[in-house]
């Protein structure tokens, strides 16, 4: 339980500044539905057509119409209209896409992508819808190529299509590649300085980068280009966050709720101020707060698994973190600690070994350098009496961590149950050389004590 404490402190702070890719996920958060609408590359407009329906056109902007009040279902009907009237009415296919996606049927909306790229190849939108559905449906890094490539080819076909590259720096950052996403918002702003989601979104990147200032700097600019926009006050908020300024952060986040009481990127990250408080239950309170107005909201689940499971409460932690990953697309980094920490608790579950095995193996993928994914994947190993793998992984977190006195013991551990006792007697006595207690420091006692003897 300590080793999985502190690795929610670390994401606390890191992977919860990552979009989770909320270009596909169905939400009553009207300000984040907007967003996630606009992604398409569709233009939100509050209105309905004040005249008699009686073409494709009429019932396109009934659709977007729908669109903007957040009832995608009742969009998709509207656009299935105006499709019967045109079967070839192109911004309906590409609208039809979007309600679909946004009501999670992914494949139908790819489908509906497909028939208008037949019809109009080079249009730059259409691309650029396709490649958000294969980033929210992707479970490989082929996938994510094929993501990467749509929105290339959007931006090619139009260079003025400014929500491609900012789908394009969406999906870089996902994958790590901080350089390209940097580099897509900056062409971004260069051509409109006043884009509110690029500068926000680019603060984030720099404070994943631990640019503090450029950051800081950002999110400045987008409280002044839209003071009274909650994601402006957001990425401000997580500034203070990610600085430890607690309450600073706190204040930032309810002015998103002034501004948008539905806001629940905000409740999540008030959830996450209290986690840093040590208010357990008040976190709790916010991250459900989060997804009464966003039922798939991956990131508040990812907060309930980790406020439960700092609580003891091992069962809730579970279903929220499988009810995260029911929602986060496969390939977030937001998904690391939450398959990391689910394998963690299936492996203290002898009878649970292969889904723990699963869930670190997946986590691994995603975050091929993190030492704590290493260990976990390491530690479940040794427990499955893999000692040859096992050792693998776990030489390659001490390697990162080398201060870290639970990875010590477990490499120790692993050295001892493959017949290398010298090694396995140097890591013990690592493990413990710091003088401070941890979770398995006991168990690491005996070990060391009863090679010693012998």
């Amino acid at each position: 339980m300590e080793k999985l404490w502190n690795y929610i402190l670390t994401s606390l702070m890191i992977f919860s500044l990552f979009i989770a890719g909320a270009m596909a996920i169905p939400t009553r958060d009207k300000q984040a539905s907007i967003e996630g609408y606009r992604s398409y590359g569709l233009d939100i407009q509050d209105y309905y057509p004040n005249k008699e329906l009686n073409t494709a056109e009429d019932y396109y902007k009934l659709g977007i119409a729908y669109l903007s009040r957040n009832t995608p279902q009742q969009a998709t009907e509207q656009f299935q209209k105006a499709i019967k009237i045109n079967p070839n009415h192109v911004p309906s296919l590409i609208g039809l896409s979007a309600s679909l996606s946004q009501s999670g049927d992914i494949n139908t909306a790819m489908e509906y992508s497909n028939k208008a790229l037949k019809i109009e190849p080079n249009n730059g939108k259409i691309h650029n819808a396709i490649g958000i559905l294969h980033y929210a449906n992707a479970t490989s890094v082929n996938q994510l190529k094929q993501a990467e490539a749509s929105f290339k080819k959007a931006i090619s076909l139009d260079s003025d299509l400014l929500v491609a590259r900012i789908n394009l720096a969406r999906l870089y950052t996902s994958m790590k590649n901080l350089d390209g996403a940097i580099r897509e918002y900056e062409s971004v702003i260069k051509l409109q300085p006043d884009n509110l989601a690029a500068r926000a979104e680019l603060s984030r990147v720099y404070l994943y980068n631990r640019n503090i200032d450029k950051a800081m700097q950002e999110s400045e600019k987008a409280v002044q280009i839209a003071p009274k926009n909650p994601m402006a006050r957001n990425a401000l908020g997580e500034i203070y966050l990610y600085k430890g300024q607690l309450d600073k952060a706190q204040e930032e986040f309810k002015k998103c709720l002034k501004l948008e009481p539905s806001y629940s990127i905000a409740y999540k990250n008030i959830g996450r101020v209290y986690m840093l408080k040590n208010s357990m239950d008040k976190a709790i309170e916010e991250f459900k707060n989060a997804v009464s107005y966003n039922p798939n909201f991956g990131e508040a689940y990812y907060g309930l698994g980790d406020a439960y499971l700092t609580k003891g409460m091992i069962k809730e932690a579970v279903e929220g973190y499988k009810n995260a990953i029911r929602v986060l697309p496969a390939s977030a980094l937001i998904s690391v600690p939450v398959y990391n920490n689910l394998a963690y608790i299936y492996a203290e579950e002898d009878n649970k070994l292969d889904e723990a095995l699963s869930m670190a193996q997946k986590a691994k993928q995603l975050a091929p350098d993190q030492p704590d994914v290493s260990d976990t994947l390491g530690w479940i190993y040794y427990k499955k009496g893999m000692y040859k793998e096992a050792i693998t992984y776990l030489k390659e977190a001490v390697s990162k961590q080398p201060d870290n006195p639970i990875m010590r013991y477990h490499l120790g551990a692993a050295y001892h149950k493959q017949g290398l006792r010298n090694e396995a007697i140097k890591e013990l006595e690592s493990s413990l050389s710091k003088g401070k207690s941890f979770e398995e420091s006991e168990d690491a006692k005996r070990l060391l004590s009863s090679l010693k003897s012998n």
